[in-house]
């Protein structure tokens, strides 16, 4: 496997192979669509709470339960993918692990 593949396309058949592997991986990380002023909202008052100036929303800025509110807040409620769990789209990528294939390997170590 190449880590570090060249995205040059000097040829058409570089555009065609290319493009899809970018798309592929942009399919498999599936980047969530945020809100920026809210995110600006949220690391303003973050920083204000940080700084002293205690905020009248949360007075525990660190705490799981608000950072979890200002996810949700800045995400307008979508949910994330969990650790493990499979995209929707792998696109022409394969998973090779953890696999049936990938546990027998292992247990031969």
């Amino acid at each position: 496997m190449n880590t570090s593949p060249s995205l040059a396309r000097e040829f058409i058949i570089d555009d065609l192979v290319k493009q899809q592997m970018v798309d592929d991986a942009i399919d498999i990380v599936n980047p969530v669509l945020f809100d920026r002023q809210r995110l600006i909202e949220v690391l303003d008052r973050r920083i204000r709470e940080e700084q002293g100036c205690k905020s009248t929303i949360n007075t525990q800025n660190n705490s799981k339960i608000q950072l979890n509110r200002d996810i949700n807040y800045i995400l307008n409620g979508k949910k994330i993918r969990l650790h493990g769990e499979l995209p929707e789209k792998m696109g022409g990528f394969t998973r090779i692990a953890p696999s049936e294939f990938s546990d027998k390997l292992l247990r031969l170590i």
